[in-house]
């Protein structure tokens, strides 16, 4: 949204100048579509009045859709910014090892629309974190000012993933084996304080020596800070060690942003395994497998011929073999009466 590309924009260093959008939706004669396309437009015009960014352009693209259902409504925003001093460019990645990681702006994250209801739960669901126009402007020109102002030595905005997400993602970036070491007390949900979604938070890090300066103009944007954790040199990423391994975590997609959270699981302990290509690749895959002529030879013969001893020396010889008579556990299921284990086995 309009909101979130100033936080890109201003995390940089540079001011906010204007936008240019794309609109993507269904089919406008659908009252609910219209109705989707309207919200947006407005909303995007009553944010960039606020951040007095212009829009200079843009395309709108209707009847995007199957015989099914549209494609979610898709506003895209494109936004650029003017840097004065390009000495005042910023990055997200950490700088220096015993830096402090400060969250600025209110930590109230939400899992309803969140990247990661959708990715384990397959949900899009559930109400949106509480967004004020006057914390998102007030959070935007209070990181604006830390960077000019030299105080501050990294920026990066919290959307897609939430808080987790982000840190990774600015520990990922980061050189000379640094990481981070992570301890945020709240009453929230673990999984929803990590992976929660919400808008006018943005995650800095900072010398110690410079922590009063951030403090004392925080209080003159009137945003609340907090201190979540330091820079560490050992290269880990660990967030409250309270949290423990407790599962072994799929992604199916196999994007960058599956990729992230794999990572940060690893950190963790946490096994996780992607597909390479997501589960569409795996899907073509599989179906693919279906159409290929498999070369197959069937062995039979009465008891006591030998069929399993054949088996073993052409496993021993680096045959794929079945052995259904093992499966079997060698029962005849058609005149016994088989066990219980016999029957699942079979």
């Amino acid at each position: 949204d309009v909101a979130e590309a100033a936080r890109n924009v201003v995390c940089t260093g540079a001011k906010p100048l204007a936008i240019t959008n794309c609109l993507n939706f269904g089919n406008p004669q659908d009252p609910e579509i219209y109705w989707q396309f309207r919200e947006a437009v407005l909303g995007i015009g009553d944010m960039c009045r606020i951040l007095n960014t212009p829009v200079t352009g843009g395309n709108v693209s209707f009847y995007n859709e199957t015989v099914h259902s549209a494609v979610y409504p898709t506003p895209v925003i494109g936004m650029v910014g003017f840097i004065e001093d390009i000495s005042n460019y910023m990055t997200m990645d950490f700088k220096n090892e015993g830096d402090l990681i400060v969250a600025i702006g209110n930590i109230n994250p939400s899992l309803g629309g969140s990247t990661y209801l959708k990715q384990f739960y397959d949900r899009v669901e559930g109400p949106l974190s509480n967004f004020n126009t006057v914390d998102e402007v007030n959070v935007q020109n209070l990181c604006f000012n830390l960077i000019n102002q030299k105080i501050i030595n990294s920026a990066h905005d919290v959307s897609d993933g939430g808080i987790s997400i982000a840190l990774a993602e600015s520990v990922i970036f980061s050189k000379n084996n640094l990481g981070a070491e992570i301890n945020i007390e709240h009453k929230m949900r673990i999984d929803e304080l990590l992976f929660g979604e919400c808008s006018s938070l943005i995650l800095v890090s900072l010398n110690e020596a410079k922590l009063y300066d951030l403090v004392h103009l925080s209080k003159e944007h009137d945003v609340r800070t907090q201190t979540i954790g330091k820079v560490v040199n050992n290269g880990k990423f660990i967030i409250n060690e309270s949290i423990e391994p407790t599962s072994k975590i799929y992604c199916a997609r196999g994007g960058m942003r599956s990729l992230s959270i794999s990572w940060l699981l690893e950190k963790h302990g946490l096994k996780s395994i992607t597909l390479n290509g997501g589960y569409k690749s795996y899907r073509k895959w599989t179906l693919d497998s279906f159409s290929k002529k498999w070369e197959l030879e069937l062995i039979g013969g009465k008891t006591g011929t030998g069929k399993t001893k054949l088996l073993k020396i052409l496993e021993n010889n680096n045959y794929q073999v079945i052995d259904l008579e093992a499966l079997a556990s060698h029962s005849c299921l058609l005149y016994t009466s088989p066990s219980p284990r016999d029957r699942t086995r079979s």
